[in-house]
Protein backbone atom coordinates (compact mmCIF):
# COMPACT_ATOMS: atom_id res chain seq x y z
CA UNK A 1 0.00 0.00 0.00
CA UNK A 2 1.14 3.21 -0.97
CA UNK A 3 2.59 5.97 2.28
CA UNK A 4 0.29 8.22 1.71
CA UNK A 5 -2.35 5.94 2.00
CA UNK A 6 -1.25 4.20 4.80
CA UNK A 7 -0.89 7.35 7.22
CA UNK A 8 -4.40 8.84 5.70
CA UNK A 9 -5.44 9.05 8.95
CA UNK A 10 -3.09 7.84 11.44
CA UNK A 11 -3.33 10.82 13.35
CA UNK A 12 -4.86 14.51 12.33
CA UNK A 13 -4.63 18.12 14.40
CA UNK A 14 -5.97 21.13 13.17
CA UNK A 15 -4.44 24.78 14.41
CA UNK A 16 -7.06 27.71 14.68
CA UNK A 17 -6.14 31.55 13.99
CA UNK A 18 -7.57 33.94 15.90
CA UNK A 19 -10.25 34.72 13.43
CA UNK A 20 -14.09 34.76 14.31
CA UNK A 21 -15.02 31.35 13.09
CA UNK A 22 -18.32 31.24 14.72
CA UNK A 23 -19.87 29.56 11.11
CA UNK A 24 -17.21 26.86 11.79
CA UNK A 25 -18.76 25.95 15.27
CA UNK A 26 -20.01 22.37 15.45
CA UNK A 27 -19.45 18.99 13.66
CA UNK A 28 -18.45 18.14 9.90
CA UNK A 29 -18.57 14.95 8.33
CA UNK A 30 -16.91 13.65 4.47
CA UNK A 31 -15.20 10.51 2.59
CA UNK A 32 -11.86 10.24 1.45
CA UNK A 33 -12.00 8.27 -1.65
CA UNK A 34 -8.43 6.48 -1.60
CA UNK A 35 -7.81 3.77 -4.21
CA UNK A 36 -11.49 3.31 -4.97
CA UNK A 37 -12.39 2.86 -1.09
CA UNK A 38 -13.78 5.04 1.46
CA UNK A 39 -12.52 6.58 3.93
CA UNK A 40 -15.08 8.70 6.96
CA UNK A 41 -14.10 11.48 8.13
CA UNK A 42 -15.49 13.57 11.13
CA UNK A 43 -14.32 17.08 12.45
CA UNK A 44 -15.73 18.36 15.50
CA UNK A 45 -14.94 22.36 16.39
CA UNK A 46 -16.43 24.34 18.82
CA UNK A 47 -15.00 27.82 20.37
CA UNK A 48 -12.97 28.92 23.32
CA UNK A 49 -12.72 32.49 24.54
CA UNK A 50 -9.68 33.16 22.53
CA UNK A 51 -10.11 30.21 20.15
CA UNK A 52 -11.35 27.14 18.29
CA UNK A 53 -10.59 23.80 19.76
CA UNK A 54 -11.25 20.51 18.16
CA UNK A 55 -11.21 16.74 17.56
CA UNK A 56 -11.18 14.30 14.74
CA UNK A 57 -12.91 10.99 14.16
CA UNK A 58 -11.67 7.95 12.10
CA UNK A 59 -14.62 6.14 12.85
CA UNK A 60 -13.58 3.01 10.26
CA UNK A 61 -10.57 2.88 11.68
CA UNK A 62 -11.76 3.00 15.44
CA UNK A 63 -9.78 5.99 16.13
CA UNK A 64 -11.72 8.80 17.52
CA UNK A 65 -11.11 11.90 19.89
CA UNK A 66 -8.00 12.73 17.68
CA UNK A 67 -6.94 16.32 19.25
CA UNK A 68 -6.60 19.22 16.73
CA UNK A 69 -3.63 21.60 16.46
CA UNK A 70 -3.83 24.10 13.36
CA UNK A 71 -5.93 25.93 11.43
CA UNK A 72 -6.36 29.33 9.26
CA UNK A 73 -10.13 30.67 8.16
CA UNK A 74 -10.60 33.67 6.07
CA UNK A 75 -12.57 35.05 3.54
CA UNK A 76 -15.08 31.53 3.78
CA UNK A 77 -11.72 29.76 3.04
CA UNK A 78 -10.69 27.08 5.01
CA UNK A 79 -6.90 25.92 5.46
CA UNK A 80 -5.27 23.32 7.82
CA UNK A 81 -2.21 21.67 7.87
CA UNK A 82 -0.71 18.22 9.67
CA UNK A 83 3.00 18.91 9.43
CA UNK A 84 3.68 15.76 10.88
CA UNK A 85 1.88 13.14 8.41
CA UNK A 86 2.42 16.10 5.64
CA UNK A 87 -1.16 16.92 5.16
CA UNK A 88 -2.37 19.90 3.47
CA UNK A 89 -6.02 20.93 2.99
CA UNK A 90 -8.14 23.59 1.51
CA UNK A 91 -11.84 24.35 1.42
CA UNK A 92 -14.07 26.83 0.23
CA UNK A 93 -17.47 27.44 2.84
CA UNK A 94 -20.47 28.02 0.58
CA UNK A 95 -22.82 30.79 1.12
CA UNK A 96 -25.21 28.63 3.13
CA UNK A 97 -22.55 27.36 5.85
CA UNK A 98 -23.99 23.75 4.91
CA UNK A 99 -20.56 22.29 3.08
CA UNK A 100 -17.20 23.11 2.43
CA UNK A 101 -15.81 21.63 -0.93
CA UNK A 102 -12.13 21.44 -0.89
CA UNK A 103 -9.01 19.14 -1.44
CA UNK A 104 -7.13 16.76 1.18
CA UNK A 105 -3.50 16.16 0.26
CA UNK A 106 -0.92 13.85 1.65
CA UNK A 107 1.75 13.27 -1.10
CA UNK A 108 -1.17 13.22 -3.57
CA UNK A 109 -4.68 15.19 -4.26
CA UNK A 110 -7.64 13.86 -2.85
CA UNK A 111 -11.06 15.47 -2.95
CA UNK A 112 -12.66 16.25 0.57
CA UNK A 113 -16.09 17.85 0.82
CA UNK A 114 -17.16 18.55 4.30
CA UNK A 115 -21.02 18.48 4.95
CA UNK A 116 -22.13 19.98 8.30
CA UNK A 117 -23.09 17.06 10.42
CA UNK A 118 -27.42 17.33 11.55
CA UNK A 119 -28.93 16.45 14.71
CA UNK A 120 -30.19 12.56 14.86
CA UNK A 121 -33.22 12.26 12.92
CA UNK A 122 -36.16 10.12 14.74
CA UNK A 123 -39.66 9.08 14.78
CA UNK A 124 -41.08 11.48 17.93
CA UNK A 125 -39.48 11.18 20.75
CA UNK A 126 -42.43 9.74 22.98
CA UNK A 127 -42.25 6.59 20.92
CA UNK A 128 -38.63 6.03 21.38
CA UNK A 129 -39.16 5.74 25.27
CA UNK A 130 -38.94 2.16 25.29
CA UNK A 131 -35.79 2.57 23.40
CA UNK A 132 -33.54 4.99 25.93
CA UNK A 133 -30.99 3.59 27.77
CA UNK A 134 -27.52 1.28 26.91
CA UNK A 135 -28.41 -1.49 24.30
CA UNK A 136 -25.24 -4.52 23.91
CA UNK A 137 -24.79 -7.24 21.33
CA UNK A 138 -22.24 -8.99 19.01
CA UNK A 139 -21.91 -9.01 15.08
CA UNK A 140 -21.78 -12.02 14.30
CA UNK A 141 -19.61 -11.79 11.12
CA UNK A 142 -17.77 -15.34 10.36
CA UNK A 143 -14.35 -15.49 12.26
CA UNK A 144 -14.41 -12.20 13.67
CA UNK A 145 -17.58 -11.38 15.65
CA UNK A 146 -17.16 -7.73 16.91
CA UNK A 147 -18.96 -6.61 20.36
CA UNK A 148 -21.04 -3.38 20.07
CA UNK A 149 -23.36 -0.81 21.76
CA UNK A 150 -25.74 1.38 21.03
CA UNK A 151 -26.70 4.63 23.66
CA UNK A 152 -30.17 6.26 23.33
CA UNK A 153 -31.30 9.01 25.32
CA UNK A 154 -33.56 12.21 25.95
CA UNK A 155 -31.33 14.82 26.46
CA UNK A 156 -34.19 18.30 26.92
CA UNK A 157 -36.39 16.74 24.33
CA UNK A 158 -33.86 16.33 22.16
CA UNK A 159 -32.70 12.80 21.52
CA UNK A 160 -29.10 11.77 21.48
CA UNK A 161 -27.81 8.30 20.27
CA UNK A 162 -24.09 6.93 19.43
CA UNK A 163 -22.48 3.86 19.23
CA UNK A 164 -19.17 1.90 21.06
CA UNK A 165 -17.16 -0.71 19.20
CA UNK A 166 -15.05 -2.00 21.99
CA UNK A 167 -13.51 -4.94 19.97
CA UNK A 168 -11.70 -1.56 17.60
CA UNK A 169 -11.66 0.50 20.66
CA UNK A 170 -13.92 3.37 19.25
CA UNK A 171 -16.41 5.13 21.03
CA UNK A 172 -18.93 7.79 20.32
CA UNK A 173 -19.36 6.31 17.16
CA UNK A 174 -21.97 8.95 14.92
CA UNK A 175 -25.93 7.29 14.71
CA UNK A 176 -28.09 9.66 12.25
CA UNK A 177 -31.30 8.38 12.70
CA UNK A 178 -33.14 6.31 15.04
CA UNK A 179 -36.82 4.91 15.03
CA UNK A 180 -39.12 3.03 16.07
CA UNK A 181 -42.57 1.66 14.55
CA UNK A 182 -45.00 -0.81 15.02
CA UNK A 183 -42.23 -2.99 17.08
CA UNK A 184 -39.35 -1.93 14.70
CA UNK A 185 -36.48 -0.52 15.54
CA UNK A 186 -34.43 1.23 13.12
CA UNK A 187 -31.01 2.73 13.53
CA UNK A 188 -28.12 4.03 10.54
CA UNK A 189 -24.48 5.12 11.03
CA UNK A 190 -24.23 7.09 7.71
CA UNK A 191 -20.15 7.63 7.78
CA UNK A 192 -19.96 3.39 7.91
CA UNK A 193 -22.34 2.73 5.89
CA UNK A 194 -24.85 0.90 8.52
CA UNK A 195 -28.20 -0.33 8.36
CA UNK A 196 -30.65 -2.08 10.92
CA UNK A 197 -33.19 -3.10 11.19
CA UNK A 198 -34.71 -5.33 14.40
CA UNK A 199 -37.97 -6.33 15.66
CA UNK A 200 -38.66 -5.45 20.16
CA UNK A 201 -39.70 -7.91 22.19
CA UNK A 202 -42.65 -8.10 23.96
CA UNK A 203 -41.02 -7.15 27.39
CA UNK A 204 -38.81 -4.63 25.70
CA UNK A 205 -35.38 -6.06 26.64
CA UNK A 206 -34.25 -7.63 23.33
CA UNK A 207 -34.13 -6.31 19.44
CA UNK A 208 -33.60 -9.30 17.36
CA UNK A 209 -32.87 -8.01 14.13
CA UNK A 210 -30.20 -7.91 10.92
CA UNK A 211 -26.60 -5.61 11.04
CA UNK A 212 -26.51 -4.55 7.02
CA UNK A 213 -23.18 -2.31 6.06
CA UNK A 214 -21.83 -2.01 2.72
CA UNK A 215 -24.23 -5.09 0.95
CA UNK A 216 -22.98 -7.46 3.48
CA UNK A 217 -25.61 -8.57 6.31
CA UNK A 218 -25.37 -10.17 9.85
CA UNK A 219 -27.38 -11.08 12.97
CA UNK A 220 -27.66 -8.74 15.40
CA UNK A 221 -29.50 -9.49 18.65
CA UNK A 222 -29.20 -6.04 21.12
CA UNK A 223 -30.01 -6.51 24.83
CA UNK A 224 -31.11 -3.78 27.21
CA UNK A 225 -28.26 -2.65 29.48
CA UNK A 226 -25.80 -5.17 28.39
CA UNK A 227 -22.29 -4.24 27.98
CA UNK A 228 -21.03 -7.11 25.60
CA UNK A 229 -17.16 -8.49 26.49
CA UNK A 230 -14.43 -7.73 24.12
CA UNK A 231 -14.47 -10.75 21.88
CA UNK A 232 -10.70 -10.56 21.43
CA UNK A 233 -7.18 -9.32 23.30
CA UNK A 234 -5.44 -7.79 21.34
CA UNK A 235 -1.30 -7.33 22.72
CA UNK A 236 0.14 -4.78 20.63
CA UNK A 237 3.67 -3.81 22.44
CA UNK A 238 6.46 -6.99 23.13
CA UNK A 239 7.31 -7.39 26.20
CA UNK A 240 11.04 -8.87 27.91
CA UNK A 241 12.71 -11.02 28.14
CA UNK A 242 13.26 -11.44 24.44
CA UNK A 243 14.74 -14.61 23.08
CA UNK A 244 16.88 -12.27 20.23
CA UNK A 245 19.28 -9.54 20.52
CA UNK A 246 17.82 -6.49 21.16
CA UNK A 247 20.95 -3.55 20.26
CA UNK A 248 20.53 0.79 19.66
CA UNK A 249 22.64 1.54 17.28
CA UNK A 250 23.81 5.49 15.71
CA UNK A 251 24.18 5.03 11.80
CA UNK A 252 26.06 7.80 10.19
CA UNK A 253 25.08 9.26 7.04
CA UNK A 254 28.22 11.13 5.81
CA UNK A 255 27.20 13.07 2.45
CA UNK A 256 23.74 14.86 4.88
CA UNK A 257 26.18 14.88 8.22
CA UNK A 258 23.40 13.67 10.56
CA UNK A 259 23.26 10.60 12.83
CA UNK A 260 20.20 8.07 12.25
CA UNK A 261 19.39 6.14 15.54
CA UNK A 262 17.61 3.16 15.21
CA UNK A 263 17.30 -0.38 16.85
CA UNK A 264 18.51 -3.44 15.41
CA UNK A 265 16.89 -6.99 16.88
CA UNK A 266 18.73 -10.16 15.45
CA UNK A 267 18.43 -13.71 16.11
CA UNK A 268 21.15 -14.72 19.38
CA UNK A 269 22.84 -17.59 16.67
CA UNK A 270 24.43 -15.30 13.48
CA UNK A 271 24.13 -18.62 11.79
CA UNK A 272 20.43 -18.64 11.57
CA UNK A 273 19.74 -15.21 10.49
CA UNK A 274 17.99 -15.76 7.27
CA UNK A 275 17.64 -12.02 5.97
CA UNK A 276 17.70 -8.62 7.04
CA UNK A 277 15.52 -6.21 6.45
CA UNK A 278 15.24 -2.20 6.59
CA UNK A 279 11.99 -0.49 7.62
CA UNK A 280 11.10 2.29 5.81
CA UNK A 281 8.94 4.97 7.50
CA UNK A 282 5.60 6.15 5.53
CA UNK A 283 5.14 10.09 5.19
CA UNK A 284 5.21 12.83 7.69
CA UNK A 285 7.70 12.57 10.47
CA UNK A 286 7.80 8.74 12.19
CA UNK A 287 9.78 7.71 15.39
CA UNK A 288 11.31 4.01 14.22
CA UNK A 289 8.04 2.55 15.89
CA UNK A 290 5.69 4.48 13.56
CA UNK A 291 4.12 5.43 17.18
CA UNK A 292 0.50 6.29 16.67
CA UNK A 293 -2.57 6.88 19.54
CA UNK A 294 -0.11 4.19 21.58
CA UNK A 295 0.51 1.70 19.11
CA UNK A 296 3.42 0.68 18.00
CA UNK A 297 2.97 -1.47 14.81
CA UNK A 298 7.03 -1.31 13.22
CA UNK A 299 7.86 -2.72 17.19
CA UNK A 300 5.32 -5.27 16.46
CA UNK A 301 6.34 -6.05 13.12
CA UNK A 302 10.19 -6.26 13.89
CA UNK A 303 9.28 -8.57 16.89
CA UNK A 304 7.58 -11.03 14.77
CA UNK A 305 10.48 -10.93 11.98
CA UNK A 306 12.90 -11.06 14.05
CA UNK A 307 11.20 -13.93 15.55
CA UNK A 308 11.05 -15.87 12.66
CA UNK A 309 14.95 -15.40 11.99
CA UNK A 310 15.41 -11.84 10.68
CA UNK A 311 17.77 -9.29 11.44
CA UNK A 312 15.64 -5.99 11.29
CA UNK A 313 16.56 -2.56 11.47
CA UNK A 314 14.53 0.39 12.16
CA UNK A 315 15.20 4.11 12.61
CA UNK A 316 13.84 7.60 13.90
CA UNK A 317 13.69 9.91 10.82
CA UNK A 318 16.11 12.40 10.32
CA UNK A 319 14.98 15.06 12.74
CA UNK A 320 12.88 12.77 15.22
CA UNK A 321 13.45 10.96 18.41
CA UNK A 322 17.52 10.67 18.59
CA UNK A 323 18.26 11.18 14.75
CA UNK A 324 19.81 14.28 14.12
CA UNK A 325 18.86 16.42 11.07
CA UNK A 326 16.07 18.55 10.07
CA UNK A 327 12.70 17.07 8.56
CA UNK A 328 11.04 19.78 7.35
CA UNK A 329 13.84 20.73 4.65
CA UNK A 330 14.45 16.86 3.55
CA UNK A 331 13.43 15.59 0.06
CA UNK A 332 12.60 12.22 -1.07
CA UNK A 333 16.04 11.97 -2.43
CA UNK A 334 17.27 13.27 0.70
CA UNK A 335 15.54 10.11 2.78
CA UNK A 336 17.07 7.86 0.15
CA UNK A 337 20.20 8.63 1.40
CA UNK A 338 19.05 7.42 5.03
CA UNK A 339 17.94 4.26 3.78
CA UNK A 340 21.29 3.91 1.61
CA UNK A 341 23.10 4.10 4.96
CA UNK A 342 21.21 2.10 6.40
CA UNK A 343 21.60 -0.70 3.84
CA UNK A 344 25.65 -0.17 4.10
CA UNK A 345 25.58 0.12 7.70
CA UNK A 346 24.06 -3.67 7.98
CA UNK A 347 26.45 -4.62 4.42
CA UNK A 348 29.22 -3.83 7.29
CA UNK A 349 27.59 -5.91 9.92
CA UNK A 350 29.18 -10.00 10.34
Amino acid sequence: MLKHTRNLITILCLLVCQVALADLSGDWQGKLNVNGSQLPLVIHLSQTEEQFIGTMDSPAQGVMDIPMTMVEYDDNKLVFEVANLGIHYEGIQNSKNQTIEGTFIQGAPFELNLTRKQTVKTSNSDDLVDLFGQWGGTVEIPGNPLSLIIHINNENGVVQASADSPDQNATGLAVDSVTLKQGVMTFTMEALGVEYSGTLSEDKTVISGDFTQQGRTFKLVLNKGASPKQVYERPQLPTAPFDYHVEEVMIENQPADIQLAGTLTRPKDPKKVKAVAVMITGSGPQDRDETIMKHKPFWVIADHLTQQGYAVLRMDDRGVGESTGDFKTATSEDFVTDISAAVDYLKQQD
